[in-house]
């Protein structure tokens, strides 16, 4: 197998891990090659440079040499659809005239990314049918894009997390939050920044933030607002973190706060619901497919501060409303890893 990894997303690059691990528990034999920049922090919302450009030339350069070296007929590519779609689809094109097997992850949302325009979906779904399999992260991803993908290629796989390593006993949960996610505007961290200024005044809080911003400066701008409003008691920023460290934090804290703007399939809410947690979320679409049906979570109006403030103050003045949503979570199952093994069975046995 070949599996391409991705270090700018959080959620491809947890994704990857997570079927990386399902591939080393049964002995599947699988091989790299890494398109990513090795780069911790990258600004994704700016226009790509020159620069950017030849580096994906080179990967290109390198992608080739890397099929002519090894021996595999499988391929397990992710993609997304910003502007990296013009070197994914060219390492598409070669795959398949070296004859590969490939099948596709397509973690994309259902707008406001480069290739989900009218006139380039039309591209990139041309692209991706030349692959063998499309693997959707859900029926409402399905519902949007089979209009230009072809059905008997699709499959639907929500993104999964291994339950056990997040398993927890609620009574052993303390009175805090978790932020896990890019420190950007666009994730909501100012928002939840602004809301813990509002609630610092008449509770004592304390928010575990997990991530990195896009640039040392955008880090340093959030670090200079907790100074300047006084929030370092009730923030501890984490930094980047993963494994052991990571799923402590989920264990520990009773909330899970997640105002993100966007999303398509979030893994961080399906850590949240694995580790036990009552979730407050902003009413996006991608939030509200995945949670809809249970009752672990309150929502709040995406990008009003005021409101996920309101909905803090709710569920710290009603810790029984906060006790019922961590019970439900505590139900679900749905996106374990045990759930989501008959599927990647399925998906790399029948061919």
């Amino acid at each position: 197998y070949l599996k391409k990894r991705n270090t700018k997303e959080r959620e491809v690059a947890v994704a990857n891990k997570n079927l990386q691990d399902f591939f080393e528990k049964r002995g599947i034999r699988h091989i790299f090659f890494d398109t990513s920049k090795k780069k911790l922090t990258e600004d994704l919302y700016t226009n790509k440079s020159i620069g950017d450009y030849l580096i994906g030339l080179k990967i290109i350069v390198n992608f080739f040499q890397f099929i002519l070296k090894e021996e595999f007929k499988y391929v397990n590519i992710y993609v997304t659809s910003n502007k990296a779609f013009f070197r994914d689809a060219i390492l598409i094109i070669i795959l398949r005239t070296f004859n590969k097997y490939i099948i596709v992850h397509f973690h994309s949302k259902k707008k406001g990314e480069y290739f989900l325009e009218k006139k380039r979906v039309v591209l990139l779904a041309w692209i991706l049918n030349k692959c063998n399999k499309i693997v959707l992260l859900s029926e409402d991803h399905k519902k949007y894009f089979s209009k230009w993908m072809k059905n008997d290629k699709i499959i639907i796989l929500e993104n999964f997390v291994d339950h056990d390593k997040f398993e927890c006993e609620i009574r052993d949960k303390v009175d805090e939050f978790l932020y896990v996610g890019r420190l950007s505007k666009q994730k909501g961290v100012w928002d939840l920044l602004k809301a813990i200024e509002l609630l610092k005044k008449n509770y004592e809080l304390k928010f575990n933030i997990v991530g990195l911003a896009e640039s040392d400066k955008k880090y340093c701008e959030i670090l200079k607002y907790i100074e300047d409003n006084k929030l370092s008691v009730n923030i501890v920023m984490h930094g980047l973190k993963d494994g052991v460290e990571k799923y402590e934090l989920y264990k520990r804290c009773k909330w899970f706060v997640f105002p993100s703007h966007f999303e398509n399939s979030p893994v961080v809410i399906k850590e949240a619901i694995a580790s036990n947690q009552a979730l407050i979320c902003s009413d996006i679409e991608a939030n509200l497919n995945i949670l809809k049906t249970f009752k672990n979570s309150v929502f709040f109006k995406v990008g009003d501060f005021h409101d996920l403030a309101n909905a803090i103050e709710n569920c710290i003045r009603n810790q029984a409303l906060s006790e019922g949503m961590m019970r439900e979570s505590q139900k679900i199952k749905k996106f374990d890893v045990k759930i989501a093994t008959k599927e990647l069975i399925n998906l790399i046995s029948k061919n």
